[in-house]
């Protein structure tokens, strides 16, 4: 479940048939982002709030993967172990996903990796504030259009 790792797909998921596009990918993405967020306990979310644009990362020469970022508010801190605990007992499993909890190599919290297939990769970890968490979000690989500029936001 590393990001920017693997073949491109012929589909973000069972959602869609033919060819990724960017499109594709980014709709696809943001949903399960969503969905991820929707799963926290609402009585305890005081804010979701979605990045409306994203990026491109390349992952391989000719492919590049949509990538993107949700935010999830608590209403007051919780224990993020316990959210990540009950996210990960959720998406193992769900949808062909895979979930594992892990720690961050560049901090040492824990985070939770959520996956499916090669490439579509969600972390989910507490802000730095721990007033909520962070929904990074990657989606599987496709390959541009020739009108499309990797550089622009999407």
């Amino acid at each position: 479940m590393n990001p920017g790792q693997g073949q491109p797909t012929s589909s973000p998921s069972a959602h869609a048939t033919g060819p990724l596009t960017w499109q594709a990918a980014k709709a696809s993405t943001q949903a399960t982002e969503l969905a991820i967020a929707r799963q926290i306990d609402a009585s305890e979310v005081a804010n979701i709030s979605q990045q409306k644009t994203g990026t491109l990362l390349s992952c391989s020469d000719s492919t590049w993967q949509w990538t993107g970022d949700t935010t999830v508010t608590m209403k007051t801190p919780s224990d993020p172990k316990f959210v990540l605990d009950d996210l990960e007992k959720h998406w193992s499993g769900q949808d062909g996903f895979n979930a594992k909890l892990t720690t961050s190599q560049s901090d040492g919290r824990s985070e939770l990796l959520i996956g499916r297939g090669a490439t579509e990769t969600y972390i989910v970890a507490p802000t730095n504030d721990h007033s909520g968490f962070d929904i990074s979000s990657f989606s599987d690989c496709f390959k541009l259009a020739p009108s499309d500029d990797p550089g622009a936001r999407y």
